[in-house]
């Protein structure tokens, strides 16, 4: 299958649609890769096409929870909330997994975190798709 960098970006994978967006909210971090203003993030967010499956994200922010309240995807991954590693059923349909592999003093305690997609859930939505552009 290859692997794919989504940076604000969409790619189908086995039928499942993935949309990623690396926003992270603006810290006192050394590291500002990806801390866009609140409207710029917003706006990259909104791109998430209505349909994800999977959404990636950075962290989990408002801006975030947002877009996937928009989306409903299957599932929410993202990391940087150290202390909150976990996945939880949000809402009737949304897993969200907060995959991050350190604590809060960055040391790598978390293990790696795997999900399977099943396959009917690609093809039950490809009908699904296919069902409402008819």
């Amino acid at each position: 299958l290859g692997v794919h960098y989504l940076q604000n970006s969409t790619v189908v994978v086995e039928g499942l649609k993935f949309h990623g967006c690396p926003h992270s909210a603006p810290s006192p971090s050394r590291n500002s890769a990806f801390q866009y203003p609140t409207a710029e993030a917003r706006r990259r967010l909104a791109r998430a096409p209505g349909d994800t499956d999977v959404l990636l994200t950075h962290q989990y922010t408002s801006l975030s929870q947002a877009a996937a309240d928009r989306c409903r995807p299957l599932i929410h991954a993202f990391g940087h909330v150290h202390d909150a590693f976990g996945a939880e059923v949000r809402g009737a349909r949304t897993l969200e997994v907060c995959a991050c592999s350190v604590d809060g003093s960055y040391r790598p305690v978390h293990p790696c975190v795997v999900v399977d997609v099943p396959r009917e859930w690609a093809r039950k939505r490809s009908r699904e798709a296919s069902a409402a552009s008819v």
